[in-house]
């Protein structure tokens, strides 16, 4: 992790409803999976930096996918292309990734599904990119409450792959639970990921288990440090309580304590 003070915005815009799409330039490379601690403003008001997932990277950009929830995030989505932004980062360990082509020369009979709910949509993209780039098969199952909190899925719809929609009030793709659309799926999958809402992961994960799938979740938490030093972040694990911005945010399903 390397640590710079300022890095300039790029872009800063609405993407839909309460979601904004900011660009970093210059960032140092990442990991798909890692997020930064974002300064939303230099003052006293605003203490304590917010966590943000990386939406993905291109070139020398950085894209940040957030929410606007409250006055910081607000201040955040005000800020203009040109300014700059105090960020630390990249941190945490992020999707665990392993490129089997390499071994076995072929990965095109992998099937890996992606399942991400509103704001838990974003970190998956980067790893989608990931994946398609190995040959990998990809899902990708998209859920939010209405068709406002299911973003991203043009740049998931570019790779390639199969992207299914579920909304709570039917307002884009089917009228149910993500976790639904799962059901459908599973098996056969070689491999699950998610992020979202606990409940849509924790069910994520109980599916995994029973059909013996492997699993990595992407937990999302207040964080004060960002760096493990305040601990105010843990997850109870199998090996104890882990702090998720430094051993995660990723984690393998079967590792968390629900």
């Amino acid at each position: 992790m390397k640590r710079e003070p300022l890095y300039q915005i790029k872009e800063n815009h609405r993407l839909q409803g309460p979601y904004f799409l900011m660009v970093l330039v210059g960032l140092p490379a990442s990991q798909a999976g890692q997020f930064l601690n974002v300064l939303c403003q230099a003052d006293d008001r605003f203490l304590l930096r917010r966590p943000i997932s990386i939406n993905r990277t291109v070139g020398h950009d950085t894209h940040l996918v957030y929410k606007v929830i409250g006055a910081g995030t607000e201040l955040l989505s005000q800020r203009k292309p040109g300014e700059y932004l105090d960020v630390l980062g990249p941190l945490g360990r992020g999707w665990m990734i392993e490129d089997r082509s390499q071994k076995t020369g072929d990965s095109s009979q992998e099937q890996h599904i992606l399942v991400g709910g509103g704001i838990g949509i974003a970190p998956l993209l980067g790893l989608a990119e990931v994946l398609v780039g190995q040959g990998k098969k990809v899902t990708a199952l998209l859920g939010g409450r209405t068709k406002e909190d299911v973003i991203c899925v043009k740049e998931f719809e570019a790779l390639g792959g199969e992207v299914l929609i579920s909304t709570d009030d039917g307002s884009c793709g089917e009228q149910c639970l993500v976790t639904e659309l799962l059901a459908k799926k599973t098996p056969p999958c070689s491999h699950l990921y998610t992020c979202g809402p606990k409940p849509m992961m924790k069910a994520v994960a109980q599916m995994a288990q029973k059909h013996q799938v492997p699993c990595q979740v992407s937990l999302e938490e207040m964080m004060g440090c960002g760096l493990g030093g305040c601990v105010c972040c843990v997850c109870a694990t199998k090996y104890g309580y882990q702090k998720i911005c430094a051993e995660g945010p990723v984690f393998k399903a079967e590792e968390i304590i629900w």
